[in-house]
C-alpha cells in the first residue's frame, strides 16, 4: 500500500469511530441521491465507473494545466490515456469515449474549441453549468464532513465554486496511481457500480434503508436516474447475488443491511479523502487529525 493510501485508510478508520459518523453517512448519501436526481440526462454521462473516470479526467486536465498553455487541456488522445486504469477496472475504448463526449456536449456539460497554437487540436472544456454542478456535489459532501469536525479549527475555510472543483480535481489524493478516487468503491459494491446506474441505485436503496423509509421499486429508481426499469432490476438482482439485499415473496426488497454497510464503508473512504484534501497545509503531521487512540496505535506500529 502506498504512503498516501495508508494515511487515507487511517483517516477512514478514524472517521468510522467518530460518534457522529452515522449522521454524516445519512447526510452524505441523502445529498448524493438528491444531487443525482437533479442531474437529469447527465446521469447517462456519468452512469458507470468508466464514464465517471472520463469526466474526472476532463476536469483534471482542464484545471491541472500548470503551464497555462491553452493547448495543454483535454484532448481525445489524452483522455483515452487517462481514462484507462493501470491495473484492473473497466477499460474504456475509443467508442465509449466518443459516446461520452457526444452525450456531454448534448447535455451542455462540455464545449469544444480549437487549439490556440495548433489549430488541429480539439480541446474539451467543462462548461459553467457542469462546474456549478460539481461544486454543489463537493460542497454537500463537505457539509457532511463538518458533522465530524468537533474541532473545526483544524480545517481551512474551504474554497467554493470553481475554485473548489479545481482543488479537488487536481489534488494528489485523487491520483489514480494510488488507487484513490471519489466514487471508486471496492469489493462487491465495485461490481455493482460497474453497471450503468449502479452507484446511484445502490445509494438510493441505502438512503431509504438508513432513514427507515420505503425502499423505492426498480421502476421508481429507473425514473429517478434515467435508467430503464430492466436495468435497475438487473442492478438489484446483482446486489442480491452478492448478499447485499434480500427480496420478499412479492419481489420487493425486504432487507438492505449488507448494501447499507458497503455504502457506509464507501462514505468513510470518501470523507477521508475530502479530509485529507481540506486539512490545513500548515499542520505539522497528518496524525494530528486523528483521534488520540489511533495516534497511539500508529506510533506503536512505527515503533515495531
Amino acid at each position: 500500500m502506498s504512503n498516501t493510501a495508508e494515511v487515507t485508510d487511517r483517516f477512514a478508520r478514524a472517521i468510522t469511530v467518530d460518534p457522529h459518523f452515522d449522521s454524516a453517512v445519512v447526510s452524505y448519501i441523502e445529498a448524493m441521491v438528491s444531487w443525482r436526481r437533479g442531474l437529469g440526462n447527465f446521469n447517462k454521462v456519468v452512469s458507470c465507473g468508466a464514464r465517471q473516470r472520463i469526466m474526472k479526467s476532463v476536469l483534471r486536465l482542464h484545471f491541472g494545466n500548470a503551464t497555462e498553455n491553452p493547448d495543454d487541456g483535454a484532448t481525445f488522445e489524452r483522455l483515452l490515456s487517462l481514462a484507462n486504469p493501470r491495473e484492473g477496472g473497466d477499460s474504456c475504448g475509443p467508442r465509449v469515449l466518443r459516446t461520452v463526449i457526444s452525450l456531454a456536449q448534448r447535455t451542455g456539460h462540455l464545449q469544444v474549441s480549437k487549439g490556440w497554437f495548433d489549430r488541429r487540436l480539439k480541446i474539451l472544456r467543462p462548461t459553467e453549468k457542469w462546474i456549478a454542478q460539481e461544486a454543489d456535489r463537493h460542497e454537500a459532501a463537505l457539509q457532511s464532513l463538518q458533522l465530524l469536525a468537533l474541532d473545526r479549527s483544524r480545517f481551512q475555510e474551504p474554497p467554493r465554486g470553481a475554485a473548489l472543483v479545481a482543488r479537488l480535481s487536481t489534488a494528489s489524493q485523487f491520483d489514480q496511481s494510488c488507487g484513490l478516487s471519489l466514487g471508486a468503491p471496492d469489493g462487491a459494491l465495485r461490481v455493482i457500480c460497474a453497471l450503468d446506474g449502479g452507484l446511484a441505485t445502490a445509494f438510493a436503496v441505502a438512503d431509504a434503508f438508513l432513514r427507515d423509509k420505503r425502499i423505492p421499486s426498480h421502476k421508481e429508481i429507473g425514473a429517478s436516474f434515467r435508467l430503464s426499469a430492466s436495468q435497475a432490476r438487473k442492478i438489484l438482482r446483482l446486489a442480491a447475488d452478492h448478499g447485499l439485499v434480500a427480496f420478499d415473496r412479492l419481489g420487493k426488497i425486504s432487507d438492505a443491511a449488507g448494501l447499507a454497510a458497503e455504502a457506509r464503508r464507501l462514505v468513510a473512504q470518501e470523507l477521508s479523502v475530502y479530509a485529507r484534501c481540506m486539512a490545513q497545509a500548515r499542520q505539522p503531521s497528518a496524525d494530528m487529525l486523528l483521534p488520540v487512540a489511533l495516534q497511539t496505535t500508529s506510533s506503536a506500529e512505527h515503533a515495531n
